[in-house]
């Protein structure tokens, strides 16, 4: 096991090992070095740093991303007692022009998410209806298993045991009713599911399917993203950021989907914040809210992340409906009423025809 290997081995949470590991590879890659020798080698690990943000603004990387590569560069080197100076780290980091991500992004809307998802199989409206309804990502959901949902709850439950969650405490959030039904559908196909895929891998060598998985999606996050890219062109929403060339609805959107639409149905920013796993809000949610609480607040909001359930179409079908029965027990009163009117009219005649006898 080589310093790198050693060094990931030591976050566990996949999507940070992943991230981590992609970090590292630039910097090699960028310095031409050997990982198995590095600390081996007397390098100007100074020189080493530079040398990685010359590449990555050669590459034209966004601002977020240089940042996050030398802030594990650091914490890399830092792991094997190497120290670079803080005024050197000030000094590069003052170079990076920006702060915000470099894709100019967009939340789909409901009817936009509604016309996307019509393109989907169950699996795949599964997937992405929890992801929109729940806030949590794409990567965290490609790690639940069957028992950390409950769907006898109300709202359905979610569990994110703590083994999957970056601060290693576990966290519950929430699912939307229409979301749980597209899951019960699709889990009655997963294991077909999961064996097609196995047959289908058989001829690829670099795609390994393991027959003993267990989580509710058996899929890889890298897979999940090209099938929210097709989604996105079949509907006709590939638009690309004219710099990034990434979609501007990505699958990250998803996100700022739930967020958005969570607030402003009136649900304290703290507790969407918190049910989407951002740090930053979950022990001061927890603190201050119960579970049951929670989910009540999660109620509230239910249907402003329901895609089809609660679509503009299918209320205004409920308000004709609904219109139509008033109408309709209206006319049957007024009908009531002229019965009775006729009623009294024929006992009256019958009375002047007896009085005449």
């Amino acid at each position: 096991m080589n310093k790198v290997e050693e060094f990931l081995a030591e976050y566990t949470i996949s999507s940070t090992n992943r991230s981590y590991s992609a970090c590292l590879k630039k910097f090699f890659y960028a310095i031409n070095a050997d990982p198995n020798t590095y600390f081996e080698d007397n390098r100007d690990y100074e020189q080493d740093v530079k040398t990685l943000h010359a590449n990555l603004i050669k590459e034209k990387k966004p601002a977020l991303s240089q940042k996050q590569t030398l802030m594990v560069v650091k914490t890399f080197l830092e792991n094997y007692d190497v120290i670079i100076p803080k005024r050197k780290w000030k000094k590069i980091r003052k170079k990076i022009k920006g702060s915000r991500a470099a894709t100019l992004d967009v939340a789909p809307t409901k009817k936009e998410l509604k016309q996307i998802l019509t393109h989907a199989n169950a699996m795949k409206k599964s997937l992405f209806l929890i992801a929109c309804s729940s806030g949590i990502r794409i990567s965290t959901i490609l790690q639940l298993e069957p028992s950390d949902v409950d769907l006898e709850c109300n709202p359905p439950k979610i569990t994110i045991p703590s083994n999957i969650t970056k601060t290693g405490n576990p966290r519950y959030c929430f699912m939307s009713n229409e979301a749980k039904a597209a899951l019960i559908e699709y889990l009655k196909i997963r294991d077909a599911y999961l064996q097609s895929a196995i047959n289908r891998s058989k001829n690829k060598p670099h795609i390994k399917k393991d027959p003993n998985d267990t989580t509710i999606f058996p899929v890889s996050y890298h897979t999940v993203r090209q099938m929210w890219n097709r989604l996105l062109n079949k509907a006709g929403y590939d638009q690309r950021d004219k710099t990034t060339r990434r979609f501007i609805m990505h699958i990250h959107t998803l996100r700022k989907f739930f967020r958005t639409n969570m607030t402003y149905a009136g649900v304290p920013l703290d507790v969407a914040e918190a049910l989407m796993g951002h740090e930053g809000y979950l022990t001061e949610a927890y603190r201050r809210y119960t579970l049951d609480q929670l989910a009540e607040l999660y109620k509230k909001g239910m249907s402003a992340v329901t895609i089809f359930e609660g679509s503009a179409e299918l209320t205004d079908i409920q308000n004709e409906q609904r219109k139509l029965k008033e109408e309709n027990k209206a006319l049957h009163n007024e009908m009531k009423e002229r019965k009775m009117e006729i009623l009294e009219l024929r006992l009256t005649l019958q009375e002047l025809k007896n009085k005449k006898k």
